[in-house]
């Protein structure tokens, strides 16, 4: 398996990256994939030493675009290699987006800020990142990230910027997706808003989101009032959806999708494959996404970028049998 990560990492960077460069960044991503617990830099010394690490990732010169179009390249790959024109049709693709805060407490740990957790329904302090993965068939692979410093340190700022970030992402998965595939992009409640709708449709996607029970349409109804199926537009907003209710652990949820050619049924589940930006998350934490304590100006990024790297080289490698033969 480390032979075929290696050789993978070789073939696509190598001549990029001086001696020097090759086994410090070598090291780090096969420490990050095959390092149990916490992943500081001294646990990631296989072929360089802590300095040595240390001096690489922190450096001035790192080759973050690079990273960036080798991990796509091989998610690219994988899609093409099983799901591309198979039985006659491309495949269809979600462009699942979320948010996660990844809790800090170092006063000097850069690009720390107070954000919204929904998992704690507060500001925590902590870095967040808005992370978009694409979810085709049984593959599931990380795409984008993009992070930021809430300094209002308000939960109202912290959704504006959020979703300002989600739009983006749509957008420049637009020009950066070459692949000629029904994309349907599926969020949850925080990023259902106007810029984010009106980003996947300018883009020609599919979107499918979660809205407020209270949210209004434009002939001053709740959307909680309507029957599953309703096509209608929500106020503010020039884009007719369907409204559609479902039940989830006990309660009503109401779901809206801009494709209004759909029945409900599907609709549902579509957003079914929502759930997959939370596996997401939690995949690239258990790999250490929340390990690094570097004061490096852009060691978030640079941190994150080798953590999904890693993630979508360790999927190239598990899924190269036939899909019949993988993994359940």
């Amino acid at each position: 398996m480390l032979n075929k990560m290696v050789n993978k990492l070789y073939n696509n960077i190598r001549t990029k990256l001086t001696s020097y460069q090759w086994h410090s960044f070598l090291s780090m991503v096969i420490g990050i994939c095959v390092t149990d617990g916490r992943k500081s830099l001294k646990a990631l010394t296989y072929l360089a030493s802590s300095p040595a690490l240390s001096r690489f990732f922190n450096g001035d010169k790192w080759p973050s675009k690079l990273l960036k179009r080798v991990q796509r390249k091989l998610a690219l790959n994988l899609i093409k290699r099983h799901y591309w024109n198979q039985k006659g049709r491309n495949p269809t693709v979600y462009l699942l987006i979320d948010g996660t805060v990844l809790p800090k407490r170092g006063k000097e740990l850069p690009k720390v800020g107070l954000h919204y957790d929904t998992r704690t329904k507060g500001l925590r302090r902590g870095q967040k990142l808005v992370i978009s993965s694409l979810k085709v068939g049984k593959l599931l692979l990380p795409w984008d990230f993009r992070t930021y410093v809430n300094k209002a340190k308000c939960k109202e700022d912290d959704f504006a910027k959020s979703t300002q970030q989600a739009a983006e992402m749509i957008r420049e998965f637009k020009r950066s997706f070459p692949l000629n595939c029904k994309v349907v992009v599926a969020v949850d409640g925080g990023l259902c808003v106007k810029r984010v709708i009106e980003a996947a449709d300018e883009s020609n996607f599919d979107l499918v989101g979660r809205v407020r029970k209270d949210r209004k349409l434009n002939d001053e109804r709740s959307v909680s009032e309507v029957k599953s199926g309703t096509v209608a537009k929500l106020m503010g907003i020039d884009i007719p959806v369907q409204v559609v209710g479902r039940y989830m652990e006990g309660q009503r949820e109401v779901l809206i999708s801009t494709n209004t050619n759909i029945g409900p049924v599907q609709v549902r589940r579509r957003m079914k494959r929502r759930w997959w930006a939370e596996k997401m998350n939690g995949e690239l934490k258990s790999l250490g996404l929340e390990d690094c304590s570097c004061r490096g100006e852009y060691s978030v990024e640079r941190w994150t970028g080798l953590v999904m790297l890693a993630f979508t080289l360790l999927a190239t490698v598990r899924y190269e049998k036939p899909v019949n033969q993988w993994p359940s």
